[in-house]
């Protein structure tokens, strides 16, 4: 058993540093509009820096007319949502069921499944402008990344992760080190960590923003997550929307590391086998979008499904 977490904790990278803009990364580049940025698309080739590795940071792009960044933006979740559909197998009557909520959903019904991008993206809005409100005035904020190798799951067993039991064991976490009354938002992320083999497993972590305690007190998490890479802190300084929108996360691509010819780390962005994007799309769909918000000591409003211009 030792020997597996080891080798898991090596193999397996997760995004860990806070949420950055492709200015950060470069600031010799060239002032462009803002672009709304869902996730990579299928096939395209990343650069890593710091920031989620699965936000596009320095990718060669034609720079966009403001005016038509919403409706590219809504284009690409339709696209989605429709090669997910396309994806989903009518024999499989688990997989027909979600395959008619998601196109019914094309046509306007809401389905509000997290296996939907468009609805994925209504909550992914409503959070962020809720939490804003709530952490705008703190001083002094972290964004805490953290996982377990014990967590993680064989490909067919992802309905093994039972998702508030993973939340409980992070609050009690939290308490046992004297975090209890600190405020906390976050959002258990799952991924498929493993090649376009299909050799690979579930991996489930949380990303977490915290307020109301002071780094030292947050490195006191390291025991119960004392591996390499299994907890990053780090103070969030700056653009704190696009931070907070991270904790809503519901992208099932994987990413294929590879050294690039100028020796830099590079990432190639895919849509895992059939089977395992699947799964990933069927476990997601028997969830609530609020099943996967990790909260304390905060008041969280009702959710309320926000009307997204199609």
């Amino acid at each position: 058993m030792t020997e597996r977490t080891g080798q898991s904790s090596r193999r397996h990278k997760i995004p860990i540093k806070a949420p950055r803009t492709r200015r950060d990364v470069n600031r010799r580049a060239v002032r462009r509009p803002t672009e709304v940025i869902e996730g990579p698309k299928k096939g395209e080739e990343i650069e890593t820096a710091n920031g989620p590795e699965s936000w596009p940071q320095r990718v060669k792009r034609e720079p966009l007319n403001p005016v038509s960044l919403q409706a590219r933006a809504t284009k690409q979740r339709h696209e989605e949502a429709q090669q997910r559909i396309e994806g989903l197998r009518p024999r499989v009557s688990a997989e027909q069921a979600l395959r008619t909520r998601l196109t019914e959903c094309q046509r306007g019904m809401v389905c509000g499944t997290p296996a939907c991008p468009n609805c994925a993206f209504g909550y992914k809005l409503w959070l962020t402008e809720n939490m804003q409100a709530v952490f705008r005035s703190e001083t002094e904020l972290f964004w805490v990344t953290l996982w377990r190798p014990e967590d993680q799951r064989p490909l067919g067993e992802l309905n093994g992760i039972e998702v508030q039991r993973e939340k409980d064991n992070l609050g009690k976490r939290l308490r046992a080190v004297g975090l209890g009354e600190a405020r906390v938002i976050g959002g258990l992320e799952v991924k498929y960590a493993g090649d376009k083999n299909g050799d690979g497993e579930w991996l489930p972590h949380f990303h977490l923003v915290v307020a109301g305690a002071s780094q030292h007190e947050l490195e006191k998490l390291r025991k119960y997550y004392s591996g390499p890479r299994q907890l990053h802190i780090e103070p969030i300084t700056h653009r704190l929307p696009r931070v907070l929108s991270y904790l809503a996360k519901f992208t099932t691509y994987a990413k294929n590391e590879y050294q690039g010819k100028d020796g830099r780390a590079r990432q190639q962005v895919y849509r895992p086998k059939r089977a395992i994007h699947n799964e990933h799309l069927l476990w997601l769909s028997a969830h609530d979008f609020r099943h996967f918000t990790f909260s304390q000591k905060l008041n969280m409003p009702p959710y309320h499904r926000i009307t997204i211009k199609q």
